[in-house]
C-alpha cells in the first residue's frame, strides 16, 4: 500500500527525514482539533466488531491504549522527531498544514478513552499503555514508534499485566504451589 501511494520506505529510513522536513515546513500549525464525532463512532463500531468476532471464536481479546510522544509542552528538539498529524497529502508534499502536538495529544486521548469505555462496558481486558509509557524521546523515535528502550518498557508492562490476569495468573499459582 505504501509503494502504491508513492511512499516508499528505504532501508536507511531517510524517508522519515523527508517527512519530518515536511512537518517543519508546514503551511500552518492548526491548534484547533477537527470534529472527531463520526471518526470516534466508527472507531467504536470497529472495536465492537473485533470483540464480537473474537468472542464468536471463543477467544480472549486484550486491548491496549496507544501511547504517543505528543504533549503540549514538547521541547523543540523533541518536536523535530514528529512527522505525523498533517492534512491532505502531507507525506508526499511539503507545505501542508499540521496539527499541533497539543491537538494530537488531545485527539489520541479521546481515542484511548473511548477504547477504555468500550472495554469497561464489554468487560474486556485493557492495558493502559498510554498511562505507562513516558512521553519522552527516550521512549519514542517519532510520534508513536518506540525506541528499543520503549519497546522493553512496553514488553514489561504487557507481560506484568498478563501474568496477573487469567489464564496466566492461574498457571503462576499452580507453578508456585509445586
Amino acid at each position: 500500500a505504501l509503494f502504491s501511494r508513492g511512499l516508499i520506505q528505504d532501508n536507511s529510513g531517510r524517508i522519515y527525514d523527508t517527512w519530518r522536513a515536511h512537518r517543519r515546513s508546514a503551511a500552518m500549525i492548526l491548534d484547533e482539533p477537527p470534529d472527531l464525532t463520526s471518526a470516534l463512532a466508527e472507531y467504536e463500531g470497529n472495536l465492537n466488531t473485533i470483540i464480537d468476532l473474537v468472542h464468536a471464536k471463543d477467544k480472549r481479546v486484550v486491548f491496549m491504549t496507544q501511547p504517543a510522544l505528543w504533549r503540549p509542552d514538547l521541547e523543540a528538539e523533541v518536536e523535530r522527531l514528529l512527522w505525523l498529524g498533517g492534512k491532505g497529502e502531507f507525506q508526499k508534499e511539503p507545505g501542508k498544514p499540521y496539527y499541533s502536538a497539543r491537538v494530537l495529544a488531545e485527539a489520541m486521548d479521546l481515542y484511548n478513552k473511548r477504547l477504555m469505555q468500550i472495554c469497561d462496558l464489554r468487560r474486556i481486558d485493557c492495558i493502559d499503555l498510554a498511562k505507562s509509557i513516558p512521553k519522552t524521546a527516550e521512549m519514542f523515535v517519532d510520534d508513536a514508534h518506540f525506541t528499543e528502550k520503549g519497546s522493553h518498557v512496553v514488553a514489561q508492562v504487557v507481560s506484568e499485566h498478563l501474568a496477573h490476569h487469567e489464564p496466566l495468573a492461574s498457571l503462576a499459582r499452580v507453578a508456585g504451589s509445586e
